[in-house]
């Protein structure tokens, strides 16, 4: 099963894979299902964003547990992908991901 995640998705368990799934499909058209497809850093991290969201309106109980492993989990496929195109991508990305999250963090 192709999918935009860099880790393979046979070690990740179920359901924060199943998580991690449903954010990318949230944020865009879904998987894409051709295994020599890069997965898209940009929409990782947004994937990423929009969890790291969802945990910021919970009171941050156990409920929102999920979603902040998913979230990390998801930023650290990110990473991993810019990480592909050398330093200069993973140098913009980082910047680009360190000004998003300050904006998420209320003031």
């Amino acid at each position: 099963m192709a999918t935009e995640l860099v880790t393979p998705t046979d070690e990740i368990p179920d359901a924060l894979r199943d998580r991690m799934l449903e954010a990318l499909a949230a944020v865009g058209t879904g998987s894409v299902p051709v295994d020599d497809v890069d997965p898209d850093a940009a929409r990782l991290a947004a994937a990423a964003l929009d969890r790291l969201r969802v945990v910021l309106a919970t009171d941050g109980g156990r409920e929102a547990a999920l979603d902040l492993l998913a979230a990390d989990a998801l930023l650290t496929d990110a990473c991993a992908a810019a990480a592909r195109a050398g330093a200069e991508g993973i140098e913009e990305f980082t910047r680009t991901i360190i000004t998003r999250l300050a904006e998420l963090i209320p003031a």
